[in-house]
């Protein structure tokens, strides 16, 4: 994910902040290479800003990690 995310635009200390997040609620070992992963971005001129991201994580969960007002980001399990 830390790949897709820095491909996407994400700066490095976003793309760590995020995979910490889904680690709190995922085991990223169960990720496999060429899952699909849908990114949200806000893109003002040369700027990208990831808003959000969300995976299928199997036994009908989805992990969805979200920006929340004060920048930071929150991973859920639905």
């Amino acid at each position: 994910i830390q790949g897709l995310l820095q491909t996407a635009g994400t700066v490095g200390s976003e793309a760590n902040a995020i995979v910490k997040e889904i680690k709190s609620v995922f085991d990223m070992r169960r990720l496999k290479a060429g899952q699909e992963v849908t990114l949200k971005v806000r893109r003002d001129g040369d700027i990208t800003q990831l808003l959000g991201l969300s995976f299928d994580a199997g036994t009908a969960k989805q992990i969805t990690v979200a920006r929340t007002k004060d920048g930071a980001f929150d991973a859920k399990a639905i």
